[in-house]
């Protein structure tokens, strides 16, 4: 009957003998008796909650008729996390005991020999009174004995009664309300006073006094939330079955905590609102006659942490610390502790919640180690106010418990130590602070004891500083040479030196860490190079200017020549910072600005941005005549044109291509391998641009100034074979300059990678020979491109925008990690080799665009190339491959060039070659062979395609190629063929707009359907000779208010299935009459019909013809079927045939469903071949069809997430037909190419911004986008 008492632990079994009866509980460590004593000791608030909870135990009993009998702290037990049982039930125990003979009392009720006495006065009677002996005992003895449990608990542990004052008290001869009165809380002894009348007729019950002092003495989520969550979690069975204590049950009760944690916090956080509530007159009386004053002394400040009930969650979280098996609940239980730290007092932190911290640091799982002592900082930096006992808490307790953490064997641990060792140093100084105030303002007020304890543990502030920096010297010597660069890294982020360094004053900070991390620059880790430049900002503000300029600006130009990129841009941005804070003098100024200036050239787009950012840093420093004298003339070779000015746009307008990464490495490699490299370079300037190079024709180019002559003659055989690999990259006199500004650079440059290339090559331990592992090799012969130009001022714009946060005095770690990692990207491709960065002259004209193959994760900006063919006269053009590289977007916008599987071949030509103005057409062809794939199914060996009309022809013809047949070159019919925008005639019978057209089969007539519901057919041939710009015919048997939504005409006939907004489908034909250029039109007239069921509209239709497959195949007569295929804005794509029907409707032959979450369908195409089906949504889902089988192949979403608008094949002589045009609505207006086999988008076409300049090149294609209302032209 005991069993749902969550507050009551009952005997579990009785095991009877011959000569005695043996009962049996639950074990529990510790009871209320041995609990008050032990640190830490309880506080106010938990001494309520264990009041509460025995006050519910003795009302939950009372309620069923039971009664204790003998309660006393000895027989409630207390679990690790304050819960309370009350245990030891003493029913064979007798109720009433002679006063005048003591040893039936020691025998039964004090074993413990204490002499304290919880027994209620009427308990005891005398010779002469006549009680009954065998009658049991009642609830106002138990009443008696819980107060005074309740009164030793907030006494500290002082006895309330012993026995001989008990017995005095029976007689009115001791008053125990003195003792009573000594409580702290007021409404607590007014409560234990109750409960100890020594008439048993006015003591309350158990659930009177809960409702009486609900709101007073005890908080009202006591009883709302915290009472009834806690008796909620797994905790110890009260039935007496054994307690589970493993891994799993602590594992189970962290879960819930952790997942609870929003809710506990929003109930003890409301709870505070509560504390401190009286009621509004100074004295009341509640309803069963205890007076409750409204004197603030008897509450707990709500603001105060010490009555926070965080205090009893604390204590909680702290019992599962030692039984937490997984790495997952002992990190879930660290954040918990990080969660409730600011709402727990500072003695709380340092006296209960870090010690349980501290020993998660020896844990066996490297990542709960590393979250330990990252919580051990946090927690420690929270600390406002220190105890005098805790004021040696680093020195004494903190660093030394950590010094293990310096050999630990992860790296992971030791990171986290050194990540968060300058925030250890700092807090350690201010408490050493902390407790020099504490000894200053205490005076004589202090017990004599703490006064010692104070002196003892901090002495003088400078002795407690000395001990602390020698504890920090040992812990650090071993960080900063450490074997992991990880490590390392860790202790410069965050500014983590730069604050040790104050710590430790400047002349330590000078002699032990300085001499230590400017060894990092010679260290092979990129990223430890990079992490030491960027915490040079701060270190330098430290060591001041003339420290700075002698002994950092060396380190700083020696890795201005790293071999690594982002260490490169990474020193730019330094300087850039320092000048910012003006700590050079302005003669170093001018050399460092004259220095880095030539790297606006550089290929690299984030090493221009960082050197653009210096040189702006630097000039707003100069006076006008240094600005022009010195900077300006460093900076001239990299631009185009003079500027007015030295600022950021006209630098970005003015700035010359850079330098292609092709010739860059080539001239690192020479002059690496070559010693005449700089006077080579010299020689060349003198002569003049293009000194350095011969003609394409092999010939040496005539000495412009008589000095290349002995440059040709006293060129070694190497320097000639670079000068040829210059060459065939097509060095210009442009370039030429470039590399002459870059000289001195290119030099150093090659100096640092042959060291470390030496260096690295005795590390490899052994040479893999191919023929060991069956590799065969292959050559490959790989023609440079190097006339794709992207636009190189949008590189550095995109890369000045992402430093400007990094670029400042100084970043946080997290800035530096995310620079350093996108710098590292731009100059690495995926199997981590240098990859090349071309950024060259801007684009113009359309442009076509790479885009990545993961459609999800496309850049906001693309790339913008176009293809200028330089021809000249008198050559010929033959047939060839040149493989393209299309210029691929890095996440933060770094264009990495790539092999895409397309190649571009040059058409052959029928008709002499054209003027070398007129650049040739290029033809898209797959690279791909004999490789099956899901398209083979889909198609066969050729499709209809649709060859460059001439401008003599006034209509198309479809021809349908063969796969080995090229198509022919525009040029052989009269040239390049491209829009001239001549108006041809105006279609103005329409009195809406025009919705939809569609042009017959045969390219005699087009129809145009619009929002007034008619569908007008006009003549091409009397609009092209301009007599006639009047409708032939119209159709308008649609319900009135109708508009047409798409229209097709269907294959092979003279006849249009249109469909309107009202659901209506109707198929009419016009009958023409004469043979002549111009025949006569006749009425429309209505061969089928169709109604699609309300709600849905025709958004898109097709029709063909189904060849027949067997007998039973057709749908009558000798050929196949005559198929509409019909998209709704119901997602539902319907398959109707024409053939005609009783009913007169169509007969629906087959449907698709779309997934409804796509979006509603808006167009799509279908395959020449009706292998299958390509649709699109208005959320831009491309769906791919298999019409054979029924079946969706495969979906995928367009980057821009806009509504697909058209829908189109693409290309010529593709085999398979396996690439589509999209178009999307919106800006920008562009079209994409996608490879059905695979979902990846492989071209884009967008339009051009601007007129177009003469001689721009423009490139020919199948699509031509125009600006005007956003709509693409095929």
């Amino acid at each position: 009957i005991m069993t749902d008492m969550p507050n009551v632990l009952p005997w579990a079994r009785a095991l009877e003998t011959d000569r005695a009866v043996y009962i049996q509980r639950q074990y529990l460590t510790a009871s209320l008796y041995d609990r008050i004593s032990t640190r830490p000791f309880l506080a106010n608030i938990e001494r309520k909650w264990v009041a509460f909870q025995l006050c519910r135990a003795v009302a939950d009993l009372h309620t069923r008729h039971i009664y204790h009998g003998d309660i006393k702290t000895e027989n409630i037990m207390v679990t690790s996390w304050n819960w309370v049982y009350l245990c030891d039930f003493a029913s064979f125990k007798p109720t009433y005991l002679p006063e005048d003979n003591p040893s039936d009392f020691s025998y039964f009720f004090d074993t413990a020999g204490r002499r304290t006495c919880y027994l209620a006065p009427e308990r005891f009677y005398s010779p002469d009174s006549s009680v009954d002996r065998l009658k049991v005992s009642n609830s106002s003895m138990d009443i008696f004995s819980l107060g005074c449990v309740i009164a030793e608990l907030f006494r500290d542990g002082s006895p309330t009664l012993t026995l001989s004052q008990l017995l005095r008290y029976r007689k009115g001869k001791y008053d125990p309300m003195a003792d009573v009165g000594k409580i702290d809380d007021p409404g607590v002894a007014r409560m234990v006073g109750h409960m100890l009348q020594l008439d048993p007729s006015k003591r309350h019950s158990a659930s009177q006094y809960l409702q009486s002092q609900r709101g007073h003495v005890f908080p009202e989520y006591f009883y709302t939330f915290l009472h009834p969550y806690m008796a909620s979690l797994d905790l110890p069975s009260p039935s007496g079955a054994p307690v589970d204590t493993g891994s799993s049950v602590v594992d189970q009760r962290i879960s819930k905590l952790y997942h609870d944690a929003e809710q506990i916090d929003d109930e003890l956080k409301e709870a505070f609102d509560d504390i401190g509530v009286s009621d509004e007159d100074d004295g009341t009386v509640d309803g069963l006659g205890l007076e409750v004053r409204g004197d603030a002394s008897s509450q707990c400040p709500a603001a105060s942490p010490s009555c926070s009930g965080y205090l009893i969650y604390l204590a909680l979280l702290c019992s599962c610390t030692r039984h937490c098996d997984t790495s997952e609940a002992k990190l879930r239980l660290l954040d918990l502790f990080l969660r409730i730290s600011p709402h727990i007092s500072d003695e709380a932190k340092l006296d209960r919640l870090l010690p349980y911290v501290m020993t998660l640091r020896s844990d066996g799982h490297a990542l709960v180690r590393s979250r330990a002592i990252h919580v051990i900082a946090l927690v420690l930096e929270s600390v406002q106010n220190l105890s005098p006992i805790n004021t040696g808490v680093f020195t004494d307790y903190i660093l030394p418990g950590l010094r293990r953490c310096i050999a630990d064997s992860e790296p992971l641990v030791r990171a986290a130590y050194a990540g968060i060792i300058a925030t250890l140093a700092e807090t350690a100084v201010r408490y050493i602070d902390l407790a020099q105030s504490i000894k200053r303002d205490s005076g004589t007020s202090l017990p004599i004891e703490e006064e010692n304890l104070l002196q003892l543990q901090q002495g003088d502030r400078q002795a407690a500083m000395d001990r602390l920096l020698a504890q920090l010297h040992d812990h650090l010597n071993s960080l900063l040479v450490d074997g992991d660069a990880t490590v390392r890294r860790a202790l410069l982020s965050n500014g983590s030196l730069t604050r040790l360094c104050v710590v430790f004053g400047r002349a330590k900070a000078n002699d032990f860490l300085l001499s230590h991390v400017i060894t990092y620059l010679n260290d092979r880790d990129w990223l430890l190079r990079s992490a030491f430049l960027e915490a040079m900002v701060g270190l330098a503000t430290f060591v001041g200017s003339r420290s700075l300029e002698e002994y950092l600006l060396p380190l700083l130009v020696q890795a201005l020549t790293d071999s690594e990129e982002a260490v490169v841009a990474r020193v730019l941005s330094t300087i850039a910072a320092l000048a910012g804070l003006r700590l050079f003098q302005r003669p170093t100024l001018r050399d460092l600005a004259t220095t880095v200036a030539p790297l606006l050239c550089h290929p690299n787009a984030w090493v221009r941005a960082s050197t653009l950012q210096c040189i702006l840093q630097c000039s707003r420093q100069f006076p006008v005549a240094d600005l022009w004298c010195f900077l300006h003339p460093a900076v001239r070779p990299c631009l185009r044109c003079d500027v007015p000015s030295l600022e950021r746009s006209l630098i970005l307008k003015a700035l010359k291509p850079p330098l292609p990464r092709a010739m860059f490495d080539v001239a690192v490699a020479w002059a690496g391998r070559s010693r005449s490299f700089l006077e080579g370079m010299s020689l060349a300037k003198g002569i003049g641009a293009g000194g350095l190079l011969h003609s394409s024709s092999g010939v040496e180019i005539r000495e412009r100034t008589g000095g290349l002559r002995d440059l040709g003659r006293g060129n070694s055989r190497q320097d000639d074979e670079f000068l040829e690999k210059l060459r065939h990259l097509r060095m210009g006199p442009e370039d030429e300059e470039k590399m002459w500004a870059m000289r001195e650079y290119l030099s150093k440059l090659a100096r640092t990678r042959q060291g470390e290339g030496s260096s690295s090559v005795a590390s490899i331990p052994s040479v893999v020979q191919l023929k060991n592992v069956n590799a065969t090799p292959k050559t490959v012969f790989l023609h440079p491109v190097t006339d794709f130009l992207p636009d190189h001022s949008a590189d550095i714009e995109d890369a000045m925008s992402m430093l400007g946060s990094t670029m400042g005095g100084g970043g946080t770690g997290n800035s530096m990690a995310a620079s350093i990692l996108d710098i590292r990207s731009m100059a690495m491709g995926e199997s981590g080799k240098r990859v090349s960065l071309d950024v060259s002259k801007p684009s113009h004209d359309v442009s076509s665009h790479s885009i990545p193959e993961n459609p999800s994760s496309m850049p906001s900006h693309m790339t913008l190339l176009d293809k200028q063919e330089d021809q000249k006269s008198g050559e010929s053009q033959t047939d060839g491959a040149t493989r393209a590289r299309s210029s691929t977007m890095d996440g933060e916008g770094m264009r990495i060039s790539r092999s895409t599987p397309l190649s571009f071949h040059r058409a052959s030509r029928a008709s002499p070659s054209p003027s070398p103005s007129s650049p040739s057409p290029l033809i898209i062809t797959s690279s791909s062979s004999s490789s099956t794939s899901t398209m083979d199914g889909l198609s066969n060996h050729g499709y209809t395609t649709i060859p460059h009309p001439s401008p003599a022809s006034s209509s198309f013809s479809v021809t349908t190629p063969s796969s080995s047949t090229a198509l022919p070159s525009p040029s052989a019919v009269g040239g390049v063929w491209k829009p001239r925008g001549i108006l041809l005639a105006q279609l103005t019978e329409h009195t809406g707009s025009i919705i939809t057209m569609a042009i017959s089969p045969d390219q005699t007539f087009l129809a145009s359907g619009g929002a007034d519901g008619a569908v007008r057919i006009w003549d091409v041939a009397r609009l092209l000779r301009g007599t006639s710009h009047r409708a032939r015919t119209a159709f308008d048997q649609f319900s009135d208010g109708g508009v047409i939504r798409c229209m097709t005409f269907l294959e092979g006939r003279h006849a249009i299935a249109a469909a309107s907004s009202t659901g209506q489908i109707r198929v009419f034909r016009s009958t023409t009459t004469g043979n002549g250029d111009l025949p006569q039109y006749g009425r429309c007239q209505v061969v089928r019909e169709h109604q699609l069921d309300t709600p849905a509209q025709a958004v898109a239709m097709h029709h063909y013809v189904e060849e027949e497959v067997g007998a039973g195949g057709g749908g009558g007569g000798g050929g196949g079927r005559s198929i509409l295929l019909v998209a709704t804005t119901e997602d539902v794509i319907l398959a109707l045939s024409l053939h005609r029907e009783p009913s007169g409707d169509l007969k629906e032959l087959w449907r698709l469903q779309s997934i409804p979450h796509h979006g509603t369908l808006t167009t799509m195409l279908l395959d020449p071949r009706r292998h299958w089906l390509l649709t699109g949504t208005a959320h831009g889902v491309l769906t791919l069809w298999d019409l054979r089988f029924k079946v969706r192949v495969r979906s995928w979403l367009h980057p821009r997430r806009r509504r697909i608008t058209t829908l189109a094949l693409y290309g010529h002589g593709i085999p398979r037909g396996r690439l589509v045009l999209v178009g999307t609505e919106g800006a920008p207006h562009e079209a994409t190419v996608w490879d059905l086999e695979t979902g990846v988008c492989r071209e884009v076409y967008t339009t051009e911004v601007g007129e177009q300049e003469e001689g721009q090149a423009t490139l020919h294609g199948d699509i031509y986008q125009v600006r005007a209302q956003g709509g693409f032209i095929l």
